[in-house]
């Protein structure tokens, strides 16, 4: 697996405490949900994030390699900061 940036949404506004709950991402809250973008170089690293949001207690909304998200995806930040919501123009 090459290193790929991903978009890993949790629903909830997190607080800054939780910014290093994934370490090597930027966590960007929203109004509703919250999401971290960083860069993933292996699988083990991809699950390793996702055990630590599951043990956090934290509900996963969506696992996005960055550049895939569209009209259908849940209502979770881009890349830029920008909420998307459903139905919204991009």
């Amino acid at each position: 697996m090459e290193p790929t940036v991903y978009e890993i949404c949790v629903k909830g506004r997190l607080t800054e405490r939780m910014a290093v709950a994934l370490e090597g991402m930027t966590m960007h809250p929203g109004a509703v949900d919250s999401v971290f973008i960083g860069e993933v170089r292996h699988q083990s690293q991809l699950f390793g994030h996702l055990e630590r949001l599951r043990d956090l207690g934290l509900e996963l909304i969506s696992v996005l390699p960055q550049g895939t998200t569209n009209e259908n995806s849940p209502p979770c930040l881009s890349p830029q900061g920008k909420e998307h919501h459903e139905g919204a123009s991009t």
